[in-house]
């Protein structure tokens, strides 16, 4: 048996050393903050696309009702 064939043996044991002998740990990551993502930039034509053909029919059926009322 080989030097590398005994370590790898050895780490499927399951023996993890220092790892599995404590409460696991919490992940500090040190750096700026993120910073947010601005949604309405993003999303402006999408929304536009959508609220555009509303607001035409909106106008659309108000200068019907203005006509039928006089």
């Amino acid at each position: 048996m080989t030097a590398s064939a005994a370590a790898a043996g050895a780490a499927s044991s399951g023996s993890t050393g220092a790892a599995s002998a404590g409460a696991p740990t919490v992940r500090k990551i040190d750096g700026p903050a993120n910073e947010p993502i601005e949604l309405s930039g993003l999303a402006g034509t999408a929304v536009l696309k959508r609220l555009l053909p509303a607001v035409a029919g909106l106008v659309l059926f108000l200068l019907v009702l203005r006509r039928f009322r006089k």
